[in-house]
């Protein structure tokens, strides 16, 4: 493709697209996290507190109560993400459509035939 100047378009849509996503569910993944690795280190976590849960000699009790607490984080992250991977959607039809619009048409001469005689 020599000669034909490529857009970073797409890969500027892709990587907003990604960061859209992460803003969204990040807070709910690492809620969740906390709870599973609460559950396999046999620790009991509540949005109140928790008993020292201990993790190779340090307690991290305190830290996944934390990182549950910013589950609730989500509320507001989520429909923010909504509303943006909406906006998202517009910008990327209204690019494919500009795109599409600045095709040139084939010559009207195209192959071997010969031009009609009017």
């Amino acid at each position: 493709m020599a000669g034909q100047k490529q857009s970073i378009a797409p890969w500027i849509m892709l990587l907003a697209l990604v960061l859209i996503i992460l803003f969204g569910a990040l807070p709910l993944v690492v809620a969740l996290s906390s709870g599973v690795l609460a559950d396999v280190l046999g620790c009991k976590i509540t949005e109140g507190g928790a008993p020292p849960c201990i993790w190779n000699g340090h307690d991290i009790g305190e830290t996944l109560v934390l990182l549950l607490n910013l589950g609730w984080i989500s509320f507001l992250t989520i429909p923010i993400a909504m509303v943006a991977s909406v906006i998202w959607a517009i910008v990327a039809i209204v690019l494919l459509v500009v795109r599409l619009g600045n095709r040139q048409s084939p010559p009207p001469n195209v192959g071997n035939t010969p031009p009609p005689h009017v």
